[in-house]
């Protein structure tokens, strides 16, 4: 099958494997979600291969049958059951409208040419080659040689086929037992060889992969630890364990001085249990609210440090490597400010307003009991 190539283009790779390591590291290390010391990682050899790509160009002959179907409203008479008090059951006739279909044969001939770019390996079908190759400066690159397989040239004629089927225009509402037959001519056929590097790396025993096309287009996929969230979230509680312990302690009392205020208000002592009430509802909010001004803090601060930590430790191994030093434009994927930001506001805690103003209706309703007993005495 190899004959039906008109050219084979290698694509010569735009930056050499130790830069490729390089974007490895600044991703890994901008992640927010990744631990200190990810820059730390073992990395194993770079190897690098070609996905090959082909762009070509065919011209389709369909000829085309279907049924065709066009919508129209038809009216008809039904019969309804009533009931009446005197006659008991009876039917009337009532006039109603429904849709009806009328199917009808329909055939045509289309030609067209297309154009497409697909992948010479059905895996990969999911690729976006026609993106990847418009970001390619051809010039300079070499030859080589490719065949393609029989599956891939069924594959280039039906997605030929497709692509020229898909101008069909067919009249009316409804179309159903489509059938096809085709005749399709590949014209020209050019194979791209697209360079690509891979890598493993190793942190914390654990092993993680790394791809990226060796063109300008920027797609580096990456493979990263689970996130360390998780991790920050537990130093924070571990640290307002105390704060919080207190804030629910203080909502117990609460709970069990508004009973008792309740109680003492239907006994005729009015106002002695509710101000011990209302003291312990002021008492309580105040402990909640510095609980979480606390722990968000906490939050903030250490996302703050584990981001500015991986930053002076990715810039070492920058250093160590003798790879080139952040950019301005790279030093922006750092930006504590926005991931500070966006960590906070997943994790952090959220106010409680709602139990708040239950909380303080609940005591509104005690001192009202307690002044309408008031008065009353």
């Amino acid at each position: 099958m190899a004959n039906i190539i008109d050219s084979v283009v290698t694509i010569k790779e735009t930056f050499d494997k130790d830069e490729f390591i390089r974007r490895v590291l600044i991703k890994i290390t901008a992640d927010p979600s990744t631990p200190v010391g990810i820059s730390t990682a073992t990395f194993g050899e770079v190897k690098m291969h070609y996905e090959e790509a082909l762009l070509y160009s065919a011209h389709a002959e369909l000829s085309y049958t279907a049924s065709v179907g066009y919508d129209r409203e038809e009216q008809y008479i039904d019969r309804e059951k009533r009931w009446d008090a005197e006659i008991g059951t009876y039917y009337v006739n009532v006039v109603k409208w429904r849709t009806v279909t009328d199917w009808s044969p329909f055939s045509g001939h289309i030609g067209g040419d297309t154009t497409c770019v697909i992948s010479n390996d059905e895996s990969l079908s999911d690729v976006d080659y026609h993106s990847l190759l418009n970001s390619v400066n051809f010039k300079g690159d070499m030859g080589g040689e490719a065949a393609l397989s029989s599956s891939t040239v069924s594959r280039l004629k039906q997605q030929c086929e497709d692509n020229v089927e898909d101008t069909i225009r067919y009249p009316g509402d409804h179309v159903k037992n489509k059938q096809i037959q085709s005749t399709v001519e590949l014209q020209h056929v050019f194979l791209f060889k697209i360079p690509v590097y891979e890598v493993s790396y190793t942190f914390d025993e654990k092993t993680y992969n790394a791809k990226c096309y060796a063109i300008p287009k920027d797609d580096l996929k990456v493979e990263t630890p689970p996130s360390n969230d998780s991790a920050i979230i537990k130093v924070a509680r571990e640290k307002t364990k105390k704060k919080k312990n207190g804030a629910t302690l203080s909502w117990c009392i609460f709970a069990v001085l508004y009973a008792a205020a309740f109680a003492l208000c239907i006994m005729g002592i009015i106002y002695f249990g509710v101000a011990f009430a209302a003291a312990m509802y002021v008492l309580s909010v105040c402990l909640h609210v510095s609980y979480n001004k606390k722990y968000n803090e906490l939050l903030k601060n250490m996302m703050t440090d584990s981001i500015q930590t991986k930053v002076d430790e990715l810039k070492e191994v920058l250093k160590k490597r003798e790879y080139k030093e952040l950019s301005d434009k790279e030093l922006e994927q750092f930006d504590s400010k926005s991931n500070v930001s966006a960590f906070n506001y997943r994790y952090r805690k959220r106010g409680f307003l709602a139990p708040t103003i239950l909380f303080a209706f609940a005591i509104a309703i005690l001192l009202v009991m307690s002044v309408l007993l008031g008065l009353n005495h």
